[in-house]
């Protein structure tokens, strides 16, 4: 009788383990399908996020063109050899540090910039469009735009596009055709673009979007312009 009971315990304690083997590999295949999904879900959540960051900065633009009649931010070297970027004049609109910082960067791809000498450091993964924010110049190709000029729904303004020089590691702050260059880019930056290749773009009319990251600097979307002067995407002239 004794043995009868050992037998009958021990075939119920064998059911139970292979119960348990056969749960845990339930659970393991339910993982390995739902985490890829769970991942998308996140970096979407990212994206997101970037992109409400990025209406942010697009009211900042919309303070400053108010308080300068009209002109975007534009970057120069002030009286102490600095140089000045549009990201630290937007910043103290809003001084939210962390909107310039998109969710998707990890922090191996940030620089910093400064407003002045001495300043605190502002940490940046979002870059501008250096054609339409660039001050003091004669050239068609880099000027600082002017509200009501026209074509504000298509020029670029901001990315999460972000560029590094090869040679000293140093992270571009802006964007332009020659950074998106496919013979330019090889030997002096590498580029990164985030979002799995979908970068957001703010325009000056403070819009975004959201696109397939491009390999040249005129694979933008049909009509989409680097500045005023600038004929528009697909084509790679800017007019006089």
């Amino acid at each position: 009788m004794f043995t009868v009971i050992k037998n009958s315990a021990f075939r119920n304690f064998l059911f139970t383990l292979v119960e348990l083997l056969i749960v845990i590999s339930i659970i393991t295949v339910l993982c390995s399908l739902l985490l890829p999904a769970l991942q998308k879900t996140r970096e979407k959540a990212r994206e997101i996020s970037c992109a409400s960051n990025m209406k942010q900065i697009g009211i900042c633009l919309s303070m400053y063109t108010s308080d300068y009649n009209g002109f975007v931010p534009a970057d120069y070297v002030d009286e102490n050899s600095n140089s000045v970027y549009p990201q630290s004049l937007l910043n103290e609109y809003v001084n939210k540090n962390a909107i310039w910082r998109c969710p998707d960067d990890r922090g191996a791809l940030l620089r910093f910039i400064r407003l002045y000498t001495g300043a605190p450091k502002l940490y940046i993964s979002i870059t501008y469009n250096a054609h339409s924010m660039y001050a003091n110049s004669t050239s068609k190709y880099y000027i600082r735009h002017r509200m009501g000029d026209g074509h504000e729904s298509k020029i670029i303004a901001f990315t999460d596009f972000i560029a590094q020089r090869v040679s000293s590691g140093i992270y571009a702050p802006q964007i332009q055709t020659d950074l998106l260059s496919p013979d330019y880019v090889p030997s002096l930056f590498l580029q990164f673009w985030r979002h799995n290749r979908r970068p957001n773009v703010l325009f000056f009319d403070g819009h975004t979007t959201n696109t397939r990251a491009i390999a040249d600097s005129c694979q933008w979307p049909d009509g989409w312009r680097w500045n005023v002067k600038h004929r528009g995407c697909p084509s790679t002239a800017f007019n006089d």
